[in-house]
């Protein structure tokens, strides 16, 4: 889309990409399942790939003071959104039917793309002053090696927890 701008012509191709899909996963109720979840497969494709536009746009416009703060408000959105929404749907699925439900979901990114494409302006790419990121420059770190070992310890108990703890 080359009248909008890197990042957010990125975010654009990719809601509109995900939304026909749905559209087309709306009509295709009997399709065999290995086309539903090759479908169902490429709006996740599509949706990530906004998802990695969204974040670098956010990095660029937000400042470092900030982005804690917005990064936390947008786990949230999501987590309401799909608590709610998903909810909102699978309640309504009697009453909307197959295709219903995936053409109100459709539209749904295309509502959220109208905030997004206000931000155009704001999006101009920035000017690279320092060195490319780098994963030995990571790992060097003084500290890094035990953050990462904290961290993977700490993630295994918890998911061990949730998953494991009701086991008879």
């Amino acid at each position: 889309m080359p009248w909008l701008s890197y990042r957010i012509g990125w975010i654009a191709l990719s809601q509109c990409i995900s939304s026909a899909l749905l559209v087309v996963i709306a009509f295709a109720d009997g399709y065999p399942a290995q086309v539903l979840f090759a479908l169902g497969l490429a709006v996740c494709f599509a949706v990530a790939t906004m998802d990695l536009a969204l974040d670098a746009l956010a990095v660029d416009i937000i400042g470092p003071n900030y982005r804690a703060i917005a990064a936390g408000l947008k786990v949230a959105a999501l987590a309401f959104g799909g608590l709610i929404g998903g909810g909102v749907l699978v309640g309504s699925f009697d009453r909307l039917g197959w295709s219903g439900t995936f053409l109100l979901t459709a539209g749904l990114p295309i509502l959220t793309l109208f905030p997004v494409l206000a931000l155009t302006r704001a999006d101009h790419p920035r000017a690279i002053t320092r060195a490319r990121p780098s994963l030995w420059i990571t790992f060097s770190r003084p500290g890094a090696l035990r953050q990462i070992v904290l961290l993977s310890l700490i993630t295994t108990a918890t998911i061990s927890l949730i998953f494991f703890s009701d086991r008879s």
